[in-house]
């Protein structure tokens, strides 16, 4: 696989790709941001198949390496959940060291590692909806090197849904890029009065089988 075609198309077959199908009675979801979309990706379902996503992950490291960046003094760094395992297979494709930081309050910390000042960081994620858990893992590899800390020259992700190719200047390689509707509550551009016609499901991924099922 080497287009971002064939890329989703795979995705696609492990039903990590959603879309509403127009049913009345399916719910939409409720993205990280609170806000109500519909569609998701859901990289659990790419991570379930160990081959692919590890096809995946060597598929990254490759873009990386392509763009200057080598594994020598390098740490990929990614958000728990669902960056443990992203960044620990890329790191493994580049043969360099992986960390992930866990959710304390409203921040990103590191509490299982210890970073260096000395190192470079690599940020990956498996899915970018706003950039904002990049952003507090930038900022929190910077509290864990307790200085300011030098970052690659890039950003990687099985899926770029946020519609921007960079953050703050460092460009977003991904393998699949996703568009989907979003909007406030109380603003469903799908219905005359603006309401959801039923209640959106909250965190699809640990309700995917809601999101999926048949409302027949």
């Amino acid at each position: 696989m080497t287009t971002e075609h064939e890329w989703g198309a795979e995705f696609g077959l492990t039903g990590g790709i959603w879309r509403h199908d127009g049913n009345l009675k399916r719910p939409n979801v409720r993205t990280t941001s609170q806000k109500i979309s519909n569609g998701c990706f859901n990289g659990d379902r790419i991570l379930a198949d160990g081959h692919l996503f590890g096809l995946a992950c060597k598929a990254l490291w490759r873009m990386a390496s392509s763009h200057g960046i080598t594994g020598e003094n390098l740490r990929i760094v990614g958000a728990a959940m669902g960056g443990i395992s992203l960044s620990s297979r890329i790191a493994e494709a580049g043969m360099c060291r992986s960390a992930y930081a866990e959710k304390s309050g409203d921040k990103l910390v590191f509490n299982r590692f210890i970073l260096s000042p000395h190192e470079k960081f690599l940020l990956a994620e498996d899915t970018i909806t706003t950039g904002g858990t990049l952003v507090k893992l930038r900022e929190a590899v910077a509290v864990a090197c307790s200085a300011n800390p030098t970052f690659a020259g890039a950003i990687l992700a099985l899926c770029n849904r946020s519609g921007k190719s960079e953050l703050d200047g460092v460009p977003i390689f991904s393998l699949v890029s996703l568009s989907f509707d979003e909007w406030e509550e109380g603003s469903n551009p799908f219905t005359e009065d603006g309401k959801e016609l039923v209640p959106p499901i909250s965190e699809p991924k640990l309700n995917w089988h809601e999101v999926t099922r048949d409302y027949s």
